[in-house]
């Protein structure tokens, strides 16, 4: 399964996601033997992910980061990274934003665009969520 997010298919997809913990705040009060904790919800912070995809020309790869910017006024969108669909266990991403790393020319033509001639990468912060939203991609 390749690496992608939401219905955008990557050649590599770098970097590491973080998934929503519960927080916890220890209580502990002079003159009481113990701890409490106080569980303040699940979250985490936002991160980055760097996907690397080619594309039939220059063109084409500019065209490719306009739409994975219209990503960020969507719903939460699954991730799959290293075979691992992580929609499955009910995680998914927001996009928060996305950002050129680099548009370059191919030298070797290959991987998910026949003939491609160019190199997009992107830069992607996103935001671990528990989702359960119908039709996530």
């Amino acid at each position: 399964m390749a690496d992608s997010i939401g219905t955008f298919n990557f050649l590599a997809l770098r970097g590491t996601p973080i998934w929503p913990v519960e927080q916890v705040k220890v209580i502990q009060r002079a003159g009481v033997d113990g701890s409490a904790f106080l569980f303040t919800g699940k979250r985490c912070p936002p991160f980055q992910l760097v996907s690397i995809v080619d594309a039939a020309d220059m063109e084409t790869g500019a065209a490719g980061l306009l739409l994975y910017q219209a990503l960020t006024d969507d719903a939460p969108v699954a991730l799959v990274q290293g075979g691992v669909d992580w929609s499955e266990a009910g995680l998914y991403v927001k996009v928060l934003d996305v950002q050129p790393r680099a548009l370059y020319a191919a030298l070797v033509a290959g991987g998910l665009t026949p003939g491609s001639t160019a190199i997009l990468e992107a830069v992607w912060t996103l935001q671990g969520i528990e989702y359960s939203g119908a039709g996530s991609s």
